[in-house]
């Protein structure tokens, strides 16, 4: 995009990625970066804000300012810019007119996301919380798309929960970075590593490990005593840090190159009960060749065949029976690995992903 238009990308909280080495990259493509930093005080102001005001999701207190608002301003009368691209709804608030041609990269639908959070949560306080996080952002996605040229988002599944007859809401999957993978092989009676990657500070991904650690691993470190758990991803909470105490369990926290710890591993596991949108995480496993065992609603959007590029387990005792067929009959299920490499490579490599995008600019 940097060919076809002059940009200038705003960061909100990007005062944490100063010493970022892909900001560098970013500047050579002669884009102009501005770092925008949101104080606590203006958040704890927004949350306030926000109480009181039922259209407004709390979530959007994170990435609100007056200092971003002005400089948003400025930016636009000063460069006459024609047209605005948007990183999720929850930036809306910093702009006093949409009075511009907006691209809106909704990625998924938080509002889905939490009505599945509110229906999977026992704490009578969060399912609370959960519901009028609901309610608002119904209300905040259907403004979005109301005042968007177009909108994107990775799955038709999050389309068809907004609104399925919206013609400028656009579907396009989840690009994945194409590369030669050399995964570790499977000796028998050797160490069978299982892995879940993912942010660990994101709910759904907090509940799918510990669910997965209370109805099947138990049943399943009895059953193979050479199974292994990696749990993989930055910023994990106590709750999940404390599985460590296992000797079989490890939690990494934040790795150098996530690819270099899947090549490492045997089966990818996504057990989802909560969530929206595309799961990066078995795109990226499924792109190293790894076998991935995840539920239906992992799954999702994902057009894989089950048990050729893809394994689906709806039950403990499925994920349980999945697991103890791989590592008994690895050379099976690392063909079902191949096989999902190959649909990656064909379905969500970055040049298709690219193609699709780009194609949506040509009449602007």
């Amino acid at each position: 995009m940097s060919k076809l238009y002059k940009i200038k990308l705003i960061i909100l909280q990007g005062n944490k990625l100063e010493s970022n080495s892909d900001l560098a990259e970013l500047r050579n493509l002669g884009i102009d970066i501005y770092l925008m930093r949101i104080t606590i005080p203006e958040i704890i102001i927004n949350l306030l804000i926000s109480a009181f005001d039922p259209t407004r999701p709390f979530q959007c207190s994170f990435f609100t300012s007056r200092n971003s608002k002005k400089l948003i301003e400025n930016l636009l009368v000063k460069y006459n810019i024609s047209i605005v691209y948007l990183v999720t709804a929850r930036v809306l608030f910093n702009f006093k007119s949409f009075k511009y041609l907006i691209f809106l990269d909704l990625i998924d639908s938080f509002a889905l996301n939490f009505h599945r959070r509110f229906l999977n949560t026992r704490n009578l306080i969060l399912k609370l919380l959960f519901y009028i996080e609901y309610c608002r952002l119904i209300k905040l996605e259907d403004f979005a798309v109301t005042i968007s040229y177009r909108c994107f988002l990775v799955s038709s599944i999050d389309k068809n929960y907004i609104n399925p007859q919206l013609e400028n809401v656009i579907v396009i999957p989840i690009g994945v970075y194409n590369f030669n993978h050399e995964r570790k092989i499977y000796s028998p009676g050797g160490n069978f590593i299982l892995t879940f990657s993912g942010n660990m500070n994101y709910q759904p991904n907090i509940l799918a490990v510990l669910w997965f650690y209370s109805n099947c691993w138990k049943i399943l470190e009895c059953k193979h005593y050479n199974l292994r758990l990696k749990i993989i991803g930055s910023n994990p909470p106590h709750s999940i840090s404390i599985l460590s105490k296992n000797p079989k369990i490890e939690v990494t926290g934040r790795v150098p190159s996530v690819y270099d710890e899947l090549n490492a591993s045997h089966l990818s596991i996504a057990p989802m009960l909560t969530g929206s949108g595309m799961q990066f995480k078995i795109l990226e496993a499924m792109m190293c060749g790894l076998p991935v065992v995840t539920t239906p609603l992992g799954l999702g959007d994902i057009r894989g065949i089950l048990n050729h590029n893809i394994l689906i387990a709806n039950t403990p005792s499925e994920f349980i029976d999945i697991i103890s067929s791989a590592i008994m009959e690895y050379e099976t299920f690392s063909k079902i690995g191949e096989n999902g490499s190959i649909f990656v490579k064909e379905h969500h490599s970055w040049s298709v992903i690219n193609s699709l995008f780009m194609a949506e600019f040509i009449d602007v």
